[in-house]
């Protein structure tokens, strides 16, 4: 009795199709999901009284998938072969550390999320969401930076299979200032002209082995990658100027990341000073990696490996000069595009510091509560019909930095100088001044 009760419920089985209930089936089919390629199983649980009625709910059901599924693709591509043959073309193109960082992020945060996906089939609400579960506990810098590497990935996709849309176009970054910063007015890892004057002098009498290497990447507005990799060739002592063709990343030296147009700077008498003592220091102290050739050697006679051999340097000179906010050493180059922008306006800052647009140069300013005073007396002069021009922002700036300067360099002890390393300068008249003298030598 027990047997024949075995056979006739294995005579009633059928591939997809269990009875679950009195009258209830659960029917089953498999589908491959036209956005992946990946096989998917789709249940359904019908109600019916036999066996042979769940059957035809099946084949419904199966027929349905198959008539609401879109037409397949044979020349469709998944994003993450998509991303390993787009990373393998760029490759001789990279920078190691931008290499590395592509690579990393794909591997370990993109293609996790979103390599199964056709390219033609993501949509915004799948980056949306990819972005949300990525970001989570993330600092908003880090997972930004994911973000831009997929936005690079497929804007290059788009161009090149002419897709309809860019599923990345409208997602936006993760804002990376609080809201204390963004209510302060003071500027992001970035110093004033007076607490620059400051940090300097603390540097040179508390920390002489980083000063030498500080100011020059200071006075040149450059990286600590492309600081830490110059050699002494790259000095020409007799014309006057210095050259940056390298960058380094973990002790790997590749090209600098600026073109070649912009990466010759004019050595100033100061900075040859400098540079001299250094040299001279080195030849002294009999350092080991003096035939190295390499400018700031480090103790096994390679470039420094990144800038966290500076980070008790800089939080040492930070406090002795009473500042607290953030300032790191990538803040050297920010606080001088600021300055030379002030002084010289964006085309000369651009041509130092290599930016290549507009937009860089801004990105790295501070406009300062001073800036839009000026800016704005000068608007309203010239609505109340005073001054046919309005005051010059440039020259005004440039007043302000070699007064903030001079008294910076008292505040700290020191004579008042014209120079970051202490050498002296005339004192000049202000524009009243010598309006007055030439209207008394008229008369």
């Amino acid at each position: 009795m027990s047997t024949k009760t075995k056979k006739k419920s294995k005579e009633e089985k059928i591939h997809g199709i269990r009875q679950i209930g009195p009258g209830l089936f659960l029917v089953r089919v498999e589908k491959t999901n036209p956005r992946t390629g990946l096989a998917e199983d789709v249940r359904k649980r019908v109600h019916c009284q036999t066996m042979a009625e769940a059957v035809v709910e099946r084949v419904k059901l199966l027929t349905e998938l198959k008539q609401g599924g879109p037409a397949g693709n044979a020349r469709q591509v998944r994003l993450e072969d998509y991303a390993r043959s787009w990373l393998t073309g760029r490759l001789p193109t990279l920078k190691a550390s931008t290499a590395a960082r592509y690579a990393d992020t794909l591997d370990r945060f993109i293609l996790p999320g979103l390599g199964d996906f056709y390219l033609d089939e993501i949509d915004g609400q799948d980056v949306q969401k990819w972005f949300s579960d990525v970001s989570a506990n993330k600092a908003a810098s880090t997972a930004n930076g994911y973000l831009r590497v997929l936005k690079v990935l497929v804007a290059d996709a788009v161009a090149q299979y002419k897709l309809p849309f860019n599923p990345t176009a409208r997602i936006r970054a993760i804002p990376e200032r609080g809201r204390e910063e963004m209510e302060s007015d003071d500027p992001v890892n970035m110093l004033t002209q007076v607490e620059m004057g400051l940090f300097v002098a603390a540097l040179r009498t508390r920390w002489p082995q980083w000063f030498t290497m500080l100011y020059l990447q200071f006075a040149l507005a450059c990286r600590f990658s492309e600081i830490s990799a110059m050699m002494w060739t790259d000095l020409n002592w007799k014309k006057g100027i210095l050259r940056i063709r390298r960058g380094n990343w973990r002790t790997i030296v590749s090209s600098a990341k600026i073109d070649r147009l912009r990466n010759t700077h004019g050595m100033t008498e100061e900075m040859r000073t400098i540079l001299e003592a250094w040299r001279e220091e080195l030849v002294r102290s009999k350092h080991r990696h003096l035939d190295s050739g390499w400018m700031f050697p480090s103790k096994v006679g390679k470039p420094h490996h990144n800038s966290s051999c500076l980070t008790k340097v800089f939080k040492d000179c930070l406090k002795a000069i009473g500042v607290e906010r953030r300032f790191s050493s990538h803040g050297l180059r920010r606080t001088a595009n600021n300055i030379l922008r002030k002084l010289y306006g964006g085309e000369t800052a651009r041509a130092i510091t290599g930016h290549v647009t507009v937009k860089m140069t801004e990105h790295y300013s501070h406009v300062d509560v001073d800036e839009k005073r000026a800016a704005v007396e000068g608007m309203l002069s010239l609505v109340r019909g005073g001054d046919e021009t309005p005051p010059s922002n440039e020259n005004h700036t440039a007043q302000d930095i070699t007064g903030e300067a001079e008294t910076g360099e008292a505040e700290m002890g020191g004579a008042k100088t014209g120079t970051l390393a202490g050498t002296s300068s005339e004192k000049t008249g202000t524009s009243e001044e010598c309006v007055a003298e030439t209207e008394k030598k008229t008369a």
